[in-house]
């Protein structure tokens, strides 16, 4: 299976822009880039008993490491289909069976960073206002070694 060419006409087939990437397992896979910052798999696993084109939707870096270190547990948004299927009729499935639900989870967690922006900025804010009759300066928090904003 030609994943470039099936991953290049899936992205034709759904709507709004989607940018075809490469994989992580050479031929066999690709990302789609979506309008929005989605981001789907695509990957033909041909090792099991019957052969599959897998498409999982992930959130991006950043956006996985805030749900996870805020106690959201990522859903699994992730759907099968027969490599016998053309292109449209998978990204049709896929606009139908995967996106809604992945969407739901990519506001839900934008708007999580975002309210963890504003509280930091309020923090920031506040830490000022506290310092500046003192004479005190704020020093600005180095990267934590456990990788997010304590």
């Amino acid at each position: 299976m030609d994943m470039q060419a099936f991953a290049a006409a899936m992205a034709q087939a759904l709507d709004g822009t989607w940018t075809v990437e490469p994989g992580h397992h050479g031929y066999g896979d690709r990302y789609l880039i979506g309008p929005d910052g989605e981001e789907l798999h695509v990957c033909y696993s041909d090792w099991e008993k019957t052969p599959r084109v897998r498409l999982s939707a992930s959130l991006p870096a950043t956006l996985a490491t805030i749900r996870h270190c805020h106690g959201n547990p990522l859903p699994s948004h992730e759907i099968t289909v027969s490599p016998a299927k053309t292109p449209e009729t998978v990204a049709a499935e896929t606009a139908r069976r995967l996106l809604p639900g992945y969407r739901v989870t990519l506001a839900e967690t934008r708007e999580l960073k975002q309210r963890l922006d504003d509280q930091a900025a309020a923090r920031d804010q506040l830490a000022h206002a506290i310092a500046a009759p003192l004479g005190a300066t704020v020093q600005t928090p180095g990267p934590s070694p456990l990788g997010h904003d304590p």
